[in-house]
């Protein structure tokens, strides 16, 4: 199998040859001119060609690899996939065409440990790497109600730090499988020479079958592949391949980045993805400079210097969703980019996931599809006085949910997203005596009207003050 890192830096050597030196362009209203060659890296958002960081690339003609394998077309790519794209933009900034497209799992194999931080974020350990899963990590095969020990996942993310990722997807591998494959990617931390072992992570590494003459050291960033976990717990290594954490780009190259912020300093000086990177300038948008800091998740276009920072143009902050509406659509306008759902206008844009939660599980499920009727479920966040959709699914059945920050508490009711959650089906008194403003609930029930609901079940829920930029916000609209 051809290793990840031979696939990527073959890709960005044909990107360093074609790539022209850019000072006044850029993604995201920076001056893109039309066919620039470009290359992306992020999470698959959508399709119908596939989003990347807002971008629409068309896939008709790009070499898709998945794992190493050369696919016929782009029918094995799904959402949440961390992809690098190489190919051209047009000149709006938003599409463009890919030429190719690279997925790489960064983890395979049994689940050996889960902690429940909340009622959204979990962390479990495969192969020794702990797997971060929030509210917006996708699941397929497997959900966060139904993970269990010793289930077979793969996942793709970010690395939030050395030993642990932020995963965007997890997949759990058919039962009963009868073929089951290990991979992990990680630091060698320490090596034993004398009994042919390393440890990478939170993972001890028996490589003494290996015939390639491969020879560990500390600090060198390798993908491991085995067929056996033995009884100690050591993988028994079939094949090892260095990898890297950072690619080289000639000075003053364009790159469209995802990642997550670490060794965070100042706005002028932190990582991503292995990039040290200077945001002094950048334009910065859902939130501001101060909401830059150690483990969050951002997106940024910008050019390399000479001294191999990158200094940002545009920087988005992607914080995960922290409102949830489930019920009917009632109102569609498509030139709006905003639907209505129980009363609360939400709208949605290039970074918007779409899945098909009904039988038919279409994976080209779009705001197109939405019609009058559909019962959906929305996961938003409020940004400049709106409701920003960062991800909708049908439903095959309607459910009735409300997820969200309590703006106010009456006698009998609070206010949530503009909405009058009426408490008077609500039995359990201390519970109605616990809610106050500021507190993250979830309220289930049936819908009286726009905006007036009637609850049957409120569970309160815990929440990481530092989860969300707008975590002290809420849509404070008066209703009687």
């Amino acid at each position: 199998m051809t290793s990840k890192y031979f696939l990527w830096s073959s890709l960005l050597v044909i990107y360093s040859l074609l790539m022209i030196a850019c000072s006044d362009g850029g993604i995201e209203g920076t001056g893109v001119q039309d066919d620039e060659p470009t290359v992306s890296y992020g999470s698959i958002s959508g399709f119908g060609s596939i989003f990347i960081n807002g971008i629409e690339y068309e896939t008709d003609e790009a070499d898709v690899f998945i794992n190493g394998r050369l696919e016929q077309g782009d029918d094995s790519l799904r959402l949440g996939m961390v992809v690098l794209v190489d190919g051209v933009l047009n000149a709006d900034g938003l599409t463009g065409i890919a030429n190719t497209v690279v997925y790489d799992q960064d983890v395979e194999g049994p689940v050996s440990v889960i902690e429940r931080i909340d009622d959204t974020h979990f962390e479990l350990t495969i192969l020794g790497l702990v797997i971060q899963v929030n509210n917006d990590t996708e699941f397929e095969g497997v959900s966060r109600e139904t993970l269990a020990l010793g289930q077979f996942l793969t996942a793709s993310g970010f690395r939030a730090e050395e030993g642990r990722l932020m995963a965007t997807r997890v997949e759990k591998k058919p039962d009963g499988q009868t073929e089951q494959n290990f991979e992990c990617e990680m630091i060698i931390s320490q090596v034993d020479a004398q009994q042919q072992t390393f440890v990478m992570g939170g993972l001890t590494v028996d490589y003494s079958a290996l015939v390639d003459g491969f020879v560990p050291q500390p600090g060198l960033y390798v993908e491991v592949k085995g067929t056996e976990i033995n009884q100690s717990g050591m993988l028994i290594a079939s094949e090892i391949a260095l990898d890297e954490l950072v690619y080289e780009f000639q000075d003053q190259q364009l790159i469209n980045f995802e990642g997550v912020i670490g060794s965070h300093e100042s706005a002028a000086q932190f990582k991503i993805n292995g990039y040290k990177v200077d945001a002094s300038t950048a334009d910065i948008h859902n939130g501001d400079v101060y909401d830059l800091r150690n483990g969050v998740r951002i997106e940024l276009s910008g050019v390399i210097g000479a001294d191999g920072v990158v200094m940002a143009q545009a920087l988005t902050i992607k914080f995960e969703a922290l409102h949830e509406i489930s019920g009917t659509v009632s109102s569609i306008e498509m030139a709006e980019d905003m639907l209505t759902v129980a009363g609360i206008d939400v709208f949605v844009d290039s970074r918007t996931r779409y899945k098909d939660g009904s039988d038919k599980h279409n994976k080209y499920f779009g705001f197109s599809d939405i019609a009058l009727g559909d019962a959906i479920h929305i996961k938003a966040n409020y940004i400049d006085d709106d409701y920003v959709a960062t991800s909708i699914e049908n439903l095959a059945e309607e459910e009735v949910e409300l997820k969200g920050v309590i703006a106010r508490v009456d006698d009998g009711s609070f206010l949530m997203m503009g909405v009058l959650v009426d408490l008077s089906m609500i039995e359990d008194m201390e519970l109605i005596a616990q809610l106050q403003s500021g507190m993250l609930v979830k309220a289930e029930g049936e819908w009286l009207g726009d905006k007036h609901m009637l609850a049957r079940e409120i569970d309160i829920l815990e929440r990481k003050d530092d989860k969300d930029k707008d975590k002290d916000k809420d849509k404070n609209v008066d209703e009687d």
